[in-house]
This record gives C-alpha cells, structure tokens and sequence, in this order.
C-alpha cells in the first residue's frame, strides 16, 4: 500500500510546478465538413479566457475524442488543468450512439485539426482568429484512443499523437498503426479489462510507426478511470468486474497529466526543459510498466567560443555550443560555425528539431591597424654616453603599444611605451617609434638626432691649505682642463662660497668642521671625474668637569680647576656677580673669594682656532640667616587656657637654620623646641624672643610680649524649675548644654527645662569663656499634675485648638508654653477651671505647658503633629 501513498504525491507535485495562470473558458461549435457530404460536426472548444473571449494570446491546441458512450464533460479534469497551462482543447461530440463508426470518428479528429488552424488564420469573425498556434495533438481514450491510431491511415496532420487506454477499432487500429509517423504516447492501465493492454495498447504501440514512441502502463490503473463519472463506463467495467483498485481516480489522472504534461510542453510548446522532466520522471518511476523506443537529445548550456574582435581584411570563426543540433545564427547562417568579417552583435539559437535553446549573445570588434605617431619629442643634440635622456610621444588608448629603434649603440634603461629613458651613445642617428597593435605595426615617425664626445680629463691638484679654522676665508684653485667651460666645486657642510664660484680659483669661508673639498670640469656634454683634497678645522675639546666647593658662605675663599685640555693656551674662567679673582685668571686653577649670590661657574677652553664649549657647575652661596618679620602668637590669653599654644615665625623661613627661643621662668615648651614653629604652655604674663642660627652665624632676635586675662568662673543655680547661670553682665552671653549636647536656641542667662538630664553653661566673656559644673535636674511636672486636676484635650494636637482643665486652686493663673530648647512661644491668663484656647501656629514637636500661681507651678508635656 505504501506505493500508493508516495505516489501521488510525487505526480502531483510535477503538475503543479507547471504554472496555471489562465481561467477556463468554453464554447460549443458546429463545423461543416464538405468533403463528406456537409457532415455536421459538433464540437465543445475549451481555452485560455472566459466564455466571452479568449484571452489576447496564441496557443497550441489538442483534439481530443472520447471513449464509447462517453462525451467530453468526463475528461475536464485533464484538460481543464492544460488549458490553464495555455492550450486550447477540442472535444468533438460526434459518434456518441451504440453503434459509432470508428472511421468516421477518426477523420473527424483530422478535420477539427485542420478546422482551428485555418480559422486562426484566415476567418477574421472567428473567436480562434490569431489564436492558434499551427502545432497540435491528436488523442483520445478507449474508443477515441483506437480512432486516434485509425485517423492515421488517412492523413497525419497532428504534430504528435497520445492515447488513453486505446482500444482495436473496426477496421483494425492496431493494422493502421504502421501509418503514424509521428511522436506517440500510449498510456494504459494494468487492471484493464475493457480494453487490456496485452490486446490492444501493447500491439499498437508496437506495430506504430512513430518516430519516436514511450508506453506507460500505469499499475492498477483502470480504463474508467482516465475519464472519471462516466456512468456507461462505470457500468460495462462493473459489470466485467474489474472496477475495484486501490488507485483513487484522482490519482490516475494525476499521474496521466504527470507524463502527458511535459510531453505536450516539450512537443508543441517546444519547451526544452519539459523534455527533462519527462525524462526524469520515466528514469524515477520503479512502480509502472514503461517502454520507449527513443530518447530526444536537448541542447543543454548554449554559448558562443571564439575570437570577439579581428584586424582589419580578416575575419573570426564563432563556435556555436553545444555540438551536434540544428543552429540559426542571427545573420542567417545555420551551420556550428559562423566566420564574421563584420563587426557587430552576434547571437544563436539551438535546436534538436522540436526545441530551441538561445545563446547569450557576443559582440564582435573589428580592429584597425595603427596609424602614425603624432610627434617625438627630445633634444636633437645630446652627449655621447649620457644617461636618463627623456623621450617622449603621445599617450596610446588602451591594446596599443610602442615599438622603439634607437642609434647604433644607444640603450633604452627605463620607462613606459609612450615615454623611454636612454643613454646616448658615440654616435647619432635617427631615433623613430611605431604604433603596434594586434593587429601589427603602423607607418614609424623619425626624428634625427647628433651626439657631441665627451672628452674632458680629470683636474689636476687643488692648490690650498690643509688645514684651517672655522670662519676663516681662504682660496683653493686648479690649472684649467682643456675643453672646459665652467668647473663645480664641492666643500664640507656649513662652508660658503665669498667670490670665485665656477672658476678656476674660488675663495670660501670655512665651516666648523673639515671634509672634502673637490672639483669637477664642465662642458656641455658634461662633468669629469673630480679631483679632491682633504682640510681640517681644527676643534678645541670640552673641557673636562670643574673641581671645587659646591656650597660656600658668603666672603669665603675658594679654588675651581680643570684638567688640562689638549691645544688649550688658555681658559676663560665665569663667576656669579659679585665674586672677585684672587688669582690664576686664563690657567686651568683659579682662586676666588665668594660673593653674597651663589650662581653658576663655567669654563672654557681657548686655542688658535676659537674657544672651545663651556663646561660649568653651580655653586650655592649661604648667609647668615636674618629674621625681617614677627613672631606670630595671640598677645593675650585667658587664664588657666593657654596650655600648647601654637607660635610660628612670620613669614615662616624656607631653610633649615636653627631656632633659639627664651621663655619666661615658668613658661615651658610641648614639642618642636628648635624650630621656627614650636608649642608652648603660657602660665603667666611675660615675653618670648626668638633667634636664628646655621653655619654662616647668628641672625637679629624677633621679641613678642603676651598678656594673660581672667577666666569667667561659670556657675549654674536652680530656681524651682529654672536654672540661672552666674556671672552676669554686660559683655557676657551664654550656651546651655543638655547631657553635653547644645541646646539650640538657648543663649539666655537663665533656662527652663524640660526634661530630665544633666545640665552645664559656658559663660562667653569678652576674651575668655567658662564651663560651669553640671547640674542635675529631674523633670517631674507629670506627677504634680496628677493632683491637682490639670488636663489638656487633644493631646496631641494638630490644628491649635486646645480645651484645658484645671481645680479651683489654678483659676487666675498665668499659662505659658515653651519649646524643647525653653522658649517661650505662647502665654494667656487662665480664668475658669475649663478654658478653650486658641494656639498660635507653631512647629511640630514636644512643648511645655505650664501653669504658675502663687508659688504653685503645674506642668504637663503637649505633643504637636
């Protein structure tokens, strides 16, 4: 059973690769054939288009006639699927009765063959009018199949013939079948048993004349079922009771358009591909009964080989691939081979006969021979044996090139085709190019050319001196060479030229160094070889470094030396301002006394030619120190407050001398006690005085005296619940501290807590501060408050309004609030046991709300949110 399942697939796939663009469009006809007595021929014509037009476009066609008691509806679903494909179908309707003359029927097919051709050609009111192509097959099944092979014997039109399980008509198919002498398919069914194929399609498909012939029995394939819903069909193979398979009619027609498809593209659309599915198709197909008697060779990868330009006079042979098919050049020739002597496009078509493949076309250059060089240019004079002598010609389009002939004796060294570099030779003669091509060589330009000899020697000595300082001028000369009439002289780098340049005796001012001077003779033809002397400048050497003291005191005396340097008669000796020789000036040790600057002492040496590069050293000068500013330090201080006070010289000294301080008796020093920024502990009134000393001596003394004030002696007293710090008075003001922590705010001589906590004062003199001793104080105005019925409602509060209650005791009492650092924020008289107050807007928080009449002080702790 697997077979039936992949095999379907497989057909089905082949189909709808084919591209269906059309719509199927049908019209029924009637045709008169006069040759048989007006014999009326109905005829159903399906085609590319709808039933009011065929669509603008010629096709191939088909006729196609039916088996016994059949008519053409019972085949739409094969042909309908070509005519989407771009075929037009003829269905005849003749012979439809029990008893059908076959040959009647057989010549009825080749009549409608003829009728759609000539209508497409010549009968302008026909609906076929331009629309069929004059390539056809002629077909059929069962009856129509036998009558297909019969028509045969009396003409044979079609372009190619198929048949669906064909059966023997009277008279004898199968004996009019040597008559075909074109294409054939025949396709059968295996579980046949109408028309079995061993009996009809197999000795017509043998006896056949065709050309070229493939039979396909398709397995378990029945005669019905290659034109479905056919009821008399159905009946006459039910009734011979082989009607039963397991291929669905869908599949056998699948398969029948699988082979017949590409059979018609290939024969009548001339499609060459076709033809190659239908091959591979035939080599894939394990399962059916196939048998051929031919295979058709397709031209396969069309191109063109060969030259695609020739010269001028000449021709190329073009090479059409590939071998052995037809061939149809565009000019017209029709062998493998096309000699072109015309320059053009050039294409052609491949073809076995049936179908043709194109090649992609070549274009074809003629090439002309070249022409003259327009011009030469280069010297008509040059020297004998010169070399890198220019010449040059117009520049060549691409496929050109120059040939060059040159002088006897004359070499070609460098260049391009159009420009040569060469060297003369000892003669002249004519120098000539031509234009090459593939073609072969054009007409030679020539110019003539004269060579001059070069004969000048080499000078004789250079007269001058051999050795000589640098900027001094001095002359060098030769005897003059005949034949010369100018002379190149060359010196060292840094040397110029004063007056004689070019001639036979040049004066020049020397450089620094030595070198080479030389000098070559000219003419026109050239330069000789050059003569040459060697000159030195002579150069003093850098002194080696300097030996002495790198650090003296000012007014110090001093010896810098050097060791000698080679052709040195003296040394020039440099010292920072202000110091003075006291002697061995211009040797190579000198003694010296020291100024107030240090600074930088350099040497150079001194010969013949110059002085030589300095060598220096630096030398640092010291002084005693001197202190020009103040002793910086606070001039009073507190008592008691001024343990490790910080003192520091002004402005601080950036060496490192030492410092000398004196103290008073019971003054004493914390760290640093040499420095210019020592601590010290003041106990009393006095003054501080400071020197300074190193290796050069002692400075002046810087002095400063210091006062010492009181310290206020901070004191904290409660009053109830207050604190009051003492002392008071004008100058003094106050920071109250909670537990060590700053009460923010409070800066009064008295505060009011409100909490518990240990409480201490600075009192802030006018120079000095004092911390009082910490008071401890117990916050209990809650429990107070428990006796004495004193309430507040809400508490907390959060828009102001505050209902209080209090006993008789409280009434004409004084009610204060206070924040956490004891301000006062708010006061009102209270003049009832039960009062609502109105508080001003104030700050989230813990407040103090407090009641006070005589003596009696009532407190209760209010939270604002």
């Amino acid at each position: 059973m697997k077979q039936y399942l992949l095999l379907p697939a497989f057909i089905l796939a082949t189909i709808f690769a084919q591209a269906q663009p059309y719509t199927v469009g049908t019209k029924n006809v009637t045709f008169t054939d006069p040759a048989r007595s007006n014999r009326s021929i109905p005829v159903e014509i399906r085609y590319p288009g709808n039933n009011t037009a065929m669509v603008n476009d010629s096709f191939p066609f088909i006729v196609f006639g039916h088996g016994f008691q059949m008519t053409g509806n019972n085949y739409y679903s094969v042909f309908d699927s070509l005519v989407r494909q771009g075929y037009i179908v003829a269905l005849p309707g003749t012979e439809t009765s029990f008893s059908p003359s076959h040959s009647d029927f057989g010549k009825d097919f080749i009549f409608i063959y003829d009728k759609l051709i000539s209508e497409s050609q010549t009968n302008s009111s026909s609906f076929l009018y331009n629309h069929v192509i004059p390539r056809g097959a002629i077909g059929g099944h069962s009856m129509g199949g036998g009558s297909t092979v019969l028509s045969c014997q009396f003409s044979t039109p079609a372009t190619c013939y198929f048949t669906f399980a064909a059966a023997n008509t009277n008279p004898s198919s199968i004996a009019a079948a040597p008559s075909m002498n074109k294409p054939y398919l025949a396709m059968a069914g295996s579980r046949d048993c109408i028309a079995p194929p061993a009996a009809h399609q197999i000795p017509m498909y043998d006896s056949s004349g065709a050309p070229c012939k493939v039979y396909v029995s398709i397995l378990d394939a029945t005669h019905c079922q290659f034109g479905p819903n056919s009821v008399a069909c159905n009946f006459g193979e039910g009734v011979s009771g082989c009607a039963s398979t397991p291929l669905s009619s869908t599949a056998q027609v699948s398969k029948t358009l699988s082979f017949l498809t590409p059979y018609l593209n290939y024969y009548l659309k001339q499609q060459c591909s076709a033809w190659t599915q239908f091959e591979a198709l035939y080599a894939a197909n394990t399962t059916d009964d196939l048998r051929r008697s031919c295979t058709n060779t397709i031209p396969t990868n069309p191109g063109i080989t060969g030259d695609n330009s020739f010269c001028a006079g000449n021709n190329t042979v073009l090479t059409a691939a590939p071998a052995g098919f037809t061939y149809s050049w565009s000019n017209a020739i029709t062998t493998q081979t096309n000699t072109v002597s015309t320059a053009g496009t050039y294409g052609v078509t491949v073809s076995n006969g049936v179908c043709a493949v194109t090649a992609t076309p070549v274009a074809v250059t003629e090439t002309a021979l070249p022409g003259t060089p327009s011009s030469i240019t280069m010297p008509d004079t040059v020297c004998a044996g010169i070399a890198n002598i220019e010449i040059v010609a117009p520049v060549l389009p691409p496929g050109e090139n120059y040939v060059w002939t040159l002088p006897v004796g004359w070499v070609s060294t460098s260049g391009n085709p159009n420009m040569i570099y060469v060297t003369s030779g000892n003669s002249g003669g004519t120098v000539s190019v031509a234009i090459g091509n593939a073609c072969g060589l054009g007409t030679p330009l020539s110019t003539p050319v004269v060579v001059v000899p070069s004969t000048l020697g080499t000078p004789g000595t250079i007269t001058g001196p051999d050795s000589v300082c640098s900027s001094i001028a001095v002359s060098f000369s030769i005897a003059a060479v005949s034949g010369s009439d100018s002379y190149v002289w060359s010196f060292p780098s840094g040397w110029s030229v004063v007056s004689g340049d070019s001639t036979l005796s040049v004066y020049v001012a020397a450089g620094s160094v030595g070198g080479v001077v030389s000098v070559s003779a000219v003419n026109s033809c050239g330069e000789s070889q050059p003569a040459t002397r060697t000159v030195v400048v002579p150069v003093l050497d850098i002194p080696g470094s300097i030996s002495g003291d790198d650090t003296l005191c000012a007014g110090a005396a001093a010896t810098y030396s050097i060791a000698a340097v080679n052709g040195a008669n003296a040394y020039q000796w440099s010292f920072p301002l202000g110091w003075s020789v006291v002697s061995g000036n211009s040797t190579s040790a000198i003694q010296v006394t020291a100024g107030a600057a240090g600074g930088t002492v350099s040497v150079a040496a001194e010969g013949t030619c110059g002085v030589s590069q300095a060598v220096t050293a630096v030398v640092e000068v010291n002084t005693a120190p001197t202190l020009t500013g103040e002793i910086m330090a606070p001039d009073t201080v507190c008592q008691g407050g001024s343990q490790g006070t910080f003192f520091s010289l002004n402005p601080f000294p950036a060496g490192n001398d030492t410092y000398n301080w004196t103290l008073p008796g019971d003054w004493s020093f914390v760290a640093s006690p040499n420095s210019a920024s020592p601590i010290i502990n003041i106990n009393s009134a006095g003054t501080v005085q400071v020197s300074a000393t190193n290796a050069c001596g002692n400075s002046n003394t810087l002095s400063l005296n210091i006062a010492m004030v009181d310290t206020p002696a901070a004191q904290i007293t409660v009053a109830g619940t207050v604190l009051n710090a003492s002392p008071t008075g004008a100058g003094y003001t106050y920071s109250w501290f909670a537990d060590g922590q700053l009460i923010q705010n409070a800066s009064g001589s008295s505060y009011t807590p409100v909490q518990d906590g240990n409480y201490t004062v600075v009192v802030n003199g006018p120079l000095c501060s004092g911390q009082s001793a910490p008071v401890n104080f117990i916050y209990n105005g809650l429990q107070t408050l428990a006796n004495s019925g004193f309430q507040l409602y809400p508490n907390p509060v959060n828009n102001g309004t505050l209902q209080l209650t209090t006993g008789e005791e409280m009434v004409n009492s004084l009610l204060q609030v206070l924040d956490a650092q004891g301000k006062l924020v708010y006061s009102t008289s209270v003049n009832a046991t039960q009062t609502t107050m109105q508080l001003p807007k104030i700050a989230a928080g813990i407040y103090a709300v407090s009641l006070q009449k005589k003596g009696m002080y009532l407190q209760q702790k209010l939270v604002v949110f």
